[in-house]
């Protein structure tokens, strides 16, 4: 597939680009592309689905182990943490994959809540981090909602990110779209160091190794990115993050 757009190029660029003076976060993997937006930049949830769903079986035989490792979906929109898409990704997880999907960019308390898939429970949810470590001004947060999981789970780079563009070209980019990448390229060295890395496992090590903003964890999830620090953790929490109620102020 080509991209017409330029937002697929630069979040695969952040992945995975190998060039003069700049590279991706994991230089060295092997990329796959599935087309499921328009040039425009919109599509149809039954298009993510089918390319989900063609990620964990390419070759449509479930004898064979010919699965993606890791899927980085920097898109989103309208829907809840039990709609299609959202249970699509949790079922890729269930198959095996390490799913990272960006948080959004509509900056308010309790988007995430209604936007899909970064709503979806086995997903990693990026929220964004500017390079002086402040939250982005877009980065959606969440709220604490009965079914809804505590989200995000991790803050990575997203503004002002300069990666490939069209044409062979560099562009600045911000949003939880290039946050998101940030954390694959983060899972895709810790897969290599760890080939039998699974979601939660790659989820409680970013986590228990991330760098506190202090900032609510609906905000930052456990904080920003650290992937050299990801690989000497010793102690996890399998929760990730746990809700423990609320203070009676009275």
């Amino acid at each position: 597939p080509m991209d017409g757009n330029g937002h697929g190029t630069h979040v695969a660029g952040i992945v995975a680009a190998e060039g003069d003076g700049y590279s991706g976060v994991a230089p060295k993997a092997e990329l796959y592309a599935y087309k499921v937006l328009s040039d425009d930049g919109w599509g149809m949830n039954t298009d993510i689905i089918a390319a989900l769903e063609h990620a964990v079986d390419p070759d449509n035989d479930p004898l064979t182990d010919d699965a993606v490792d890791i899927i980085n979906m920097s898109l989103g929109g309208g829907g809840s943490p039990t709609d299609p898409l959202s249970e699509a990704t949790n079922a890729a997880v269930d198959a095996g994959i390490i799913v990272v999907v960006a948080a959004g960019n509509d900056r308010t308390y309790g988007a995430i809540n209604t936007s899909s898939p970064a709503n979806a429970v086995k997903a990693i949810t990026v929220a964004s981090s500017t390079k002086s470590d402040d939250l982005s001004s877009f980065s959606s947060k969440a709220l604490l909602e009965d079914g809804m999981a505590l989200k995000p789970e991790i803050t990575a780079p997203g503004s002002d990110i300069n990666a490939s563009y069209l044409d062979h070209g560099l562009m600045s980019l911000s949003g939880t779209s290039m946050a998101s990448p940030h954390v694959a390229g983060a899972v895709a060295l810790l897969k290599q160091g760890k080939p039998e890395l699974t979601a939660q496992q790659a989820k409680e090590l970013l986590m228990a190794s991330a760098i506190d903003l202090t900032l609510d964890p609906l905000s930052q999830g456990a904080g920003r990115l650290d992937i050299e620090a990801a690989f000497n953790v010793d102690t996890v929490i399998p929760q990730g993050l746990i809700n423990l109620g609320t203070v009676d102020k009275s």
